[in-house]
């Protein structure tokens, strides 16, 4: 990975949940604003499966699992 590549990306993140529970997608939705504020800088992003993408369309910096390559990110957790 190249030095500017590597600076564009350090501080983001993204948790993934591919499951069938939906409460698990808002529980991550819930949570995410206690996580950046607890690590300063960090972007946590948000990924599902195309079948639940509207329990997060609403929100900043999600993605569908079929766009989840497209995001530069340093780290994703599924």
């Amino acid at each position: 990975m190249s030095l500017k590549k590597f600076v564009q990306t350090k501080k983001k993140y993204c948790i993934s949940y591919f499951g069938n529970n939906n409460e698990y997608i808002k529980l991550l939705r819930l949570l995410r604003p206690t996580i950046e504020s607890q690590f300063s800088g960090v972007e946590i992003y948000l990924a599902c499966k195309d079948e639940a993408f509207y329990l997060l369309q609403d929100e900043p910096r999600v993605c569908k699992k079929n766009n989840l390559i497209k995001i530069n990110i340093a780290m994703s957790r599924k």
